[in-house]
């Protein structure tokens, strides 16, 4: 498995080989982390969106089915870190140690 860090590898936006459907893969991984780490708290009735983007992310990054889309047609989670031959239980690791403030630092650094 690569060691991929799916915010600082992709910093200056475009990479040197990096094909644009990998970098939507990867993009898609990284919103899902971001919005798990974002809405953790939020309330349900105060906030109904974003508890529902929490909820949607614990869901996906947390389910380990072995096919390649969900119910709904979306890839999954493991079906794109197999792609990316990334390893799902380091990314998983990686939303569950970030703050906001990791969140906000990281989104300063993106150029997209």
């Amino acid at each position: 498995m690569s060691d991929i860090r799916l915010d600082d590898d992709y910093v200056d936006g475009l990479r040197g080989g990096t094909s644009p459907v990998h970098r939507l893969l990867v993009a898609i991984v990284r919103r899902a982390v971001w919005d798990f780490v974002l809405y953790e708290n939020a309330d349900q009735k105060k906030n109904p969106n974003e508890y529902e983007l929490y909820v949607d992310a614990v869901d996906w990054l947390f389910w380990d089915g072995e096919e390649e889309c969900d119910g709904e047609g979306r890839l999954t989670f493991r079906h794109i870190c197999s792609t990316l031959e990334l390893d799902p239980r380091q990314i998983r690791q990686i939303a569950l140690t970030m703050s906001r403030s990791d969140i906000q630092r990281l989104n300063n650094n993106i150029k997209e």
